[in-house]
């Protein structure tokens, strides 16, 4: 049934409660298992039903577990007996989060009739074997299939359970409609549990990208320099193809399945759209099947048939859809359709199958790819952007622990975990912490120490509950198979299977190694009884197809691979012959370590002498398991610290197991302690560079470098490193130099190349860069971004117009590929000296780039002046301040002065391009900012200089005194609610509006004063003369009331703001240094008091020495009582000047003087 969540609540609980009552009761009941039928002829009311129960369920932890009987298996039993045998199953069995599952079987009423009599002879035939199901089963069916029921199936009839009605209103049923085949396909994975699981128990997973992926690593995955990390659905969602590494246990196939289903979920919900793009469709592939099939096409073809669209019957037509061929897509509806081939388990995948994995990436490229990986592959270097998970977090710790155990026992259980660093530490990885929670987390029996001991009480617990239930649910003895037969079979088929490297072993050659493993046992089970108890616990699982069998996890598999190990006494080092050996056999190891009771000689055995650097990672990855056991540790040291030179070497190590912990700090002080004892251990340093290089430490990572080319000047990874050192610090011609050393030392490394083309690159030598990029291409055929790189830097050279744009201010960091791309858009202009390129106040949609001549950039200020703001020239740009806006109203005049040559953008590129350029967005932005400050400064220096107060004021003269005699009359005007500005406005419209108001203030100023001083939307104007201080504070109001209203109709808020205007008469001083006058004195202080009380009625406020002075020719009103003013001991009288009554009452104050 559809999992499309539907509330229904009431209506549906008012028309059936007893039905629902009496079935949820039954479903409560059944913790053996039992079987009921539920008739319901309108199969609409059905799938509502479905909804209702899986809601009301869950409320309950009991899972619903939808299943559909098809034609291809009739038999009712098995059917179930193979679904609880699959891996989702047992997924969601063993996660403890719900308390029962029970099934709801569908389907019945698409069958034939001939189907149906074949699906009730099984039925009627098998009834009994219904009780090896443990999970209570609802049989849903039409009255017309309840009836054949019980005339086809009478034993079945009479010893089946309780029988529900849900009748319905219409008189006829409601036919299903057929589903079509895409749609069909994505409802079987949203079925699926799975994947649907993982919808209610995934719990985010963080991650960060590789940026060292140009660096040939380790097997082991470092962690690099401090990258903030983001939830990894989002990274793999929002991205093309991508790499997702992680080590054991990190979450990858949970992270993928989740993201399977949202992915189906996000196209079922898309399916009818009328839309130009493509549907985006998830197909999940696990890697390690290609030993069954040659190609990865099989492998998509067997999902597509698995979950339903069988439309696609074979390899051609496959080959046409995956190719949007016309004729393929008729198939499926004419659905344009782009998929996303999610590959989980890389390295679990066989060697051989590499070939038909490249093919099939390189020939369905225009799909999306997510591979999934426990190490860093090469075949992976510059094909995706990779991505490794991170460890959980204490938040995530909690998290997690309250969704498996819920909130009172969850809460308990994770300050347990996090008090204790061991457990912590153990925590961090989600499959040990899934562990955790699976282990009486409550109980008296102390947790495990380390990742063996963790893994081997985990299967403990799982084969006791085999004991204690799946015999006596047979009816069988109990304990007929010993327990420590299963421990011999795990082992040796753990063992077996690592050996091969194998993720799974056919059915029969599984029976064949229990029968191996167990003979001489005193055995009385055969092998098939071993290997249904071995599935039963969860530890083993079968393919779909059930004709293969796999462990439940990889890292399990690699348990019992060590315990095997132990059992048969074989010495691990047999197998690390390689770096490739080293790394797949890392997870044995650790698992090894842990469980080895003498951790010495394995760890002497693992290092050997110290100079296999992949074996001095594999140690320290077994040392970061017992990191914060200090008395093992301690132990251990003892040990193998036979002499100086042991000592130092196990001190790097165990820096080396800090680093892997996160713990860089300790890291240092053992790599230093090391050094110490051996000033020759070249690793060390290397390693300290690495930690530095993270820490952001570069000059000390360098130096580090430097003394380890000293000790080992053929050591080719600290040259690399060094050159990536140079490179991230711009320093582009030395990390040349280091990078050409690699290539000498190293010359069939394409990396290497790769990395100097780089720098090359970064230099802009573009035919050097193209050689080393050709001659990485040539090494590796298949490397995906050499040949990018090759064919950027080659595109490079054939664009003249790029050396100029690398002149060019805001594009100097501009990265290539975003140069080119802006290139392709540009267009030439030229314009003849004297011509007008843009006219104040037009609709701009150009930016301009001028390579040849000058341009003139001007305004026309107060009383029609023209005001030149800048010239500019070669390198230099305009036009972009009105596409930077909402509205793109030009600014200011730009005229030819010179003939003039240059580029051209037009808005609709100018948008796109700039919007994969943030860093040049952000410093076209400072300049249209900076640009917009020097039109306000240039247009009130043009005022002041015309001013009559220019002698006064402008002088330039050290604090200049003005006499009493000579009093100035200071104006200061101030928005009303001025901080909501940025908040209604935005940052950018918020600046226009500011420029606006300013130069519109000085114009309303004019030529009788001169604005000193203005801070945000305050300015300070100084007069000679009062009465024209109130002139031009009459026509700052009007002029502010014509801003106001023209703003108004994109932004009605600013209706509410008014402009308030304080004036004040007295003796000023004045710091005349012509770039900053600065005007101080009591008028100052008070004409600001006096602007910020008339600020909420926009009123113009004056003080009673500027009221004698204009009484007789400005309508004045003295307000009712004095003010008390801040900063002023006795209350200030106070006049207000109303403008708008200046005609009224200049007539009143004539009549009165006579």
């Amino acid at each position: 049934m559809s999992q499309m969540k539907e509330s229904f609540g009431d209506p549906i609980e008012k028309r059936y409660p007893e039905q629902i009552k009496l079935l949820i009761s039954m479903v409560r009941m059944s913790r053996l298992g039992g079987i009921a039928t539920a008739e319901c002829d309108d199969l609409e009311l059905r799938e509502r039903l479905f909804r209702y129960f899986e809601k009301r369920f869950r409320e309950m932890n009991i899972y619903l577990y939808p299943v559909e009987i098809t034609e291809e298996d009739l038999n009712l039993v098995r059917v179930l007996r193979n679904l609880t045998d699959r891996s989702g199953f047992k997924e969601l069995e063993l996660m403890g989060k719900y308390e029962n599952i029970v099934f709801f079987v569908y389907g019945l009423e698409k069958l034939s009739e001939e189907q149906q009599e074949k699906f009730l002879l099984w039925l009627n035939l098998f009834r009994d074997a219904t009780t090896i199901i443990r999970q209570p089963i609802v049989l849903w069916a039409t009255s017309d299939f309840v009836d054949k029921m019980a005339k086809e199936a009478p034993d079945f009839w009479t010893w089946k359970g309780m029988l529900f009605r849900f009748e319905s209103l219409p008189t006829e049923a409601i036919k299903r409609a057929k589903l079509p085949p895409l749609k069909r396909y994505l409802q079987g994975i949203l079925e699926d549990p799975d994947f649907s699981v993982w919808n209610e128990l995934y719990i985010p997973l963080r991650a960060m990208p590789v940026a060292e992926a140009k660096i040939v690593f380790p097997a082991f995955l470092r962690r690099g320099p401090a990258v903030e990390s983001q939830e990894v659905i989002s990274i793999l969602e929002k991205g093309e193809s991508a790499a997702l590494l992680g080590e054991p246990g990190a979450g990858k196939t949970t992270v993928v399945k989740r993201l399977t289903w949202l992915l189906a979920r996000k196209a079922w919900e898309r399916y009818d759209e009328e839309t130009r793009r493509p549907l985006l469709v998830p197909v999940f592939i696990r890697l390690h099947q290609l030993r069954k099939f040659h190609r990865v096409e099989e492998l998509v073809l067997s999902q597509f048939h698995t979950y339903g669209l069988k439309e696609i019957k074979d390899l051609e037509e496959l080959d046409g859809l995956l190719r949007n061929d016309p004729e393929a897509l008729e198939l499926v509806e004419r659905k344009k359709v782009r998929f996303l081939f999610i590959l989980d388990g890389l390295n679990e995948m066989p060697a051989e199958s590499k070939p038909a994995l490249d093919q099939f990436l390189h020939r369905y490229r225009d799909h999306r790819f997510i591979i999934t990986s426990r190490f860093y592959d090469e075949s992976l270097a510059g094909r995706f952007p990779a991505f490794v998970l991170q460890e959980l977090k204490e938040e995530d710790i909690d998290l997690y622990i309250i969704t498996y155990l819920g909130e009172e026992k969850g809460r308990k259980f994770a300050q347990v975990v996090k008090s204790d660093p061991v457990l912590k530490e153990l925590a961090s990885n989600p499959l040990a912490l899934y562990m955790l929670t699976r282990l009486s987390p409550l109980g008296e029996e102390p947790f495990p120490r380390n990742r063996g001991l963790l893994f081997q009480r985990f299967a403990e617990n799982l084969l006791r509950r085999t004991e204690s239930e799946w015999w006596t649910l047979l009816g069988r003895t109990r304990g007929k198979v010993a327990v420590e037969v299963s421990w011999e079979a795990l082992a040796y088929l753990g063992l077996t299977m690592q050996r091969e490297r194998a993720e799974a072993l056919p059915r029969e050659r599984v029976y064949w190694l229990i029968r191996e493993t167990t003979f001489g046992m005193n055995l009385k089970a055969s092998a098939q009884e071993v290997l249904e108890g071995l599935l039963y616990s969860g530890l083993l699982r079968l393919s779909r197809e059930r004709d293969t069998v796999e462990f439940m996890h990889h890292a399990v598999r690699e348990y019992f691979a060590a315990l095997g190990l132990l059992k048969r006494g074989e010495l691990i080092s047999w197998y690390l012959t390689g770096p490739e050996d080293i790394a797949y056999w890392s997870g044995v190891a650790v698992c090894l370590f842990g469980l080895t009771p003498s951790k010495a000689p394995l760890y002497r055995e693992i290092v050997q002498d110290g100079a296999d650097y992949n074996r001095l990672w594999l140690a320290a990855l077994c040392l970061s398991s017992i990191l914060y056991e200090s008395e093992e540790l301690g132990k251990l040291e003892t040990e193998v610290g036979r002499n100086k030179g042991d000592k130092a070497l196990f001190q790097m190590v165990w820096g080396m197991a800090c680093e892997l912990a996160g713990d860089f700090i300790g890291a240092i002080e053992h790599l230093e302690e090391a050094l110490r004892l051996n000033p020759d251990l070249y690793y060390a340093y290397y390693e300290l560079a690495w930690i530095r290089r993270i820490l952001g430490q570069g000059e000390l990572a360098i130096e580090a470098l430097k003394r380890t080319l000293e000790i080992a000047p053929t050591f080719v990874d600290a040259y690399n490193l060094l050159g990536i050192l140079y490179y991230e610090q711009g320093d582009y011609a030395k990390a040349i130099v280091s990078f050409l050393q690699a290539t000498s030392l190293e010359a069939g490394n394409p990396h290497h190349y790769y990395n100097l083309g780089l720098a090359y690159k970064a230099l802009g030598e573009y035919e050097r860069a193209a050689g080393a990029f050709k001659r990485a291409f040539s090494l590796k055929p298949d490397y995906e971004e050499a040949r990018v790189q090759l064919e950027l830097v080659e595109k490079a050279l054939a664009t003249p117009i790029l050396p100029f744009l690398k002149q060019v201010y805001f594009l100097r960091d501009v990265p290539l590929e975003k140069l080119l791309l802006l290139a392709e858009r540009l267009k030439p202009v030229s314009f003849s000296a004297g011509e007008i390129i843009i006219r104040q106040g037009d609709i701009g949609s150009t930016f301009y780039l001028i390579s040849e001549g000058k341009v003139e950039v001007y305004i026309y200020g107060p009383e029609g002046r023209k005001v030149i703001l800048s010239i500019l020239g070669p390198g230099s740009y305009f036009g972009e301040i009105a596409l930077l806006e909402e509205t793109p109203v030009r600014t200011a005049w730009v005229m030819a002065v010179t003939p003039v040559k240059g580029w051209a953008l037009e808005k609709e590129d100018f948008d796109e391009v700039m919007a994969t350029m943030p860093s040049a967005m952000e410093k076209l932005v400072q300049t249209r900012n900076e640009r917009l400050q020097r039109d306000i400064s240039k247009v009130l220096e043009e005022q002041a200089s015309h001013s009559s107060l220019a002698p006064i004021i402008t002088q330039p003269k050290e604090g200049l005194a003005v006499e009493p005699e000579q009093a100035l009359t200071i104006l200061v005007a101030d928005i009303q609610a001025s901080t909501q500005l940025a908040t209604i406005l935005g940052p950018r419209a918020a600046l226009r509006f500011l420029r606006e108001f300013y130069l519109m203030m000085a114009e309303a100023v004019g030529t009788g004063g001169i604005i000193r001083q203005y801070t945000g939307d305050q300015i300070l104007v100084v007069f000679q003369e009062p009465g024209e201080a109130l002139k031009a504070a009459s026509r700052m109001q009007k002029a502010f009331s014509k801003l106001i209203e023209r703003w108004l109709e994109k932004y009605p808020e600013l209706r509410e703001h008014k402009l308030g205007i304080g004036i004040s008469t007295g003796s000023v001083a004045v710091d005349t240094i012509w770039s900053e006058s600065i005007v101080a004195g009591y008028p100052v202080i008070l004409a600001s008091r006096l602007s910020a009380r008339s600020k909420p009625l926009g009123e113009i406020l004056i003080d009673e020495a500027t009221a004698q002075r204009v009484k007789d020719k400005f309508p004045l009103r003295l307000m009712p009582s004095p003010l008390i003013i801040k900063g002023f001991e006795t209350p200030i009288k106070v006049y207000k000047f109303a403008p708008e009554e200046a005609s009224v009452n200049q007539g009143a104050n004539s009549a009165s003087k006579e």
